[in-house]
């Protein structure tokens, strides 16, 4: 779904992607450093412009450009599976060349648009289990693993971050983001 004004924070900006951003996107997922614990990707910029533009019309999806303050895209992240009757959703798509404080300001600004904007209470997770930089991130924000499922050929940590977690989470991390600055 398309968001018409970006989120705006103090080290990144989270816009919603645009069918120009198609070999950006491409780029970036297909980048084997950044995407070796999800799902590789196959497919043209064409295919990702036709991808990118029905993902806008949808009404259960948000999909966003991380960009440093400088404009330039850094990254990617998004919300999908959105189900407004049972309050839950998944996060993911994130895929990001940022530094460690951009990306947990990425992560607490798409919290923030689920729990705040939104109104979901829970966010489904589901990592790779070697994933351990996201597994920990997402503990840092009150996610929960409580099983080990197969998915796409590797073993995912299945679990879940409640709206009540994460608000007891959010002010710690907020605190932490002021030590830093932007390079």
């Amino acid at each position: 779904m398309a968001v018409t004004e970006p989120l705006i924070g103090k080290f990144v900006n989270l816009r919603c992607v645009e069918v120009s951003d198609a070999k950006f996107t491409l780029e970036i997922r297909n980048d084997p450093e950044l995407t070796k614990y999800i799902p590789k990707v196959n497919g043209t910029a064409t295919t990702q412009e036709a991808w990118i533009a029905k993902q806008r019309l949808s009404n259960d999806d948000y999909f966003f450009i991380i960009e440093n303050k400088y404009g330039e895209p850094i990254g990617t992240i998004g919300c999908y599976d959105i189900n407004f009757k049972d309050s839950t959703c998944e996060t993911g798509r994130f895929i990001s060349r940022g530094e460690v404080y951009e990306n947990i300001e990425a992560s607490l600004m798409m919290f923030d648009l689920v729990f705040d904007k939104l109104q979901i209470t829970y966010i489904v997770s589901n990592v790779d289990e070697r994933n351990k930089k996201v597994v920990s991130l997402n503990r840092k924000f009150g996610a929960v693993y409580n099983n080990v499922v197969e998915m796409n050929g590797w073993n995912s940590l299945s679990g879940f971050i409640n709206k009540k977690n994460y608000v007891s989470k959010r002010e710690k991390i907020s605190k932490l983001l002021e030590q830093f600055t932007i390079k």
